[in-house]
């Protein structure tokens, strides 16, 4: 596994304690060596079972769910690398390509959440594939995304920081 779906696995890992794996690891940078280095015990989460992923997801209590699992970690993080994380733009490996859409889920970022931008529809994007696309120069293709994500700065969150704990409210 790679790409964009490395980064979602270990994403779902560490914000849904009720799928993730026991790591013997402790919290090492970068943060997807922890579950990417062996010994991860799946005896009470669902294993390459997608009807067990989705069941467990939709009991999963509130609690079950870490908006800011990283705010215990120590390690010097800079400013400009915090900022990145925020930005809502495109995420590239060769022929894939996702958007990040950081706008609909502020909360995780410690920011007060807006009414996002409606999801840009990504179809086009997952109608690319290695076999008829082989020997297109990947930057060329993607040129616009890539600029994009070359001025990610002018696309960091902005908004209010929340203050005190973050709790699920009804």
């Amino acid at each position: 596994m790679g790409g964009c779906a490395l980064l979602l696995q270990n994403w779902a890992w560490y914000h849904l304690s009720c799928v993730a794996p026991k790591s013997p690891k402790p919290w090492i940078f970068p943060l997807a060596q922890r579950f990417n280095s062996g010994g991860l015990n799946f005896a009470k989460v669902p294993h390459n079972d997608v009807e067990g992923y989705r069941k467990t997801i939709d009991h999963m209590m509130v609690e079950e769910f870490y908006w800011r699992p990283y705010l215990g970690f120590q390690h010097e993080v800079s400013v400009e690398d915090r900022a990145t994380w925020t930005a809502c733009t495109y995420l590239l490996c060769y022929h894939i390509v996702e958007k990040h859409h950081t706008d609909r889920v502020t909360l995780h970022f410690g920011l007060h959440q807006q009414i996002p931008q409606p999801p840009e529809d990504m179809k086009l994007y997952h109608e690319v594939n290695m076999r008829r696309w082989i020997d297109d120069n990947w930057t060329w293709v993607w040129r616009e995304e890539i600029n994009h994500w070359n001025e990610c700065h002018n696309y960091v969150l902005q908004g209010n920081i929340v203050q005190g704990v973050l709790c699920h409210s009804t």
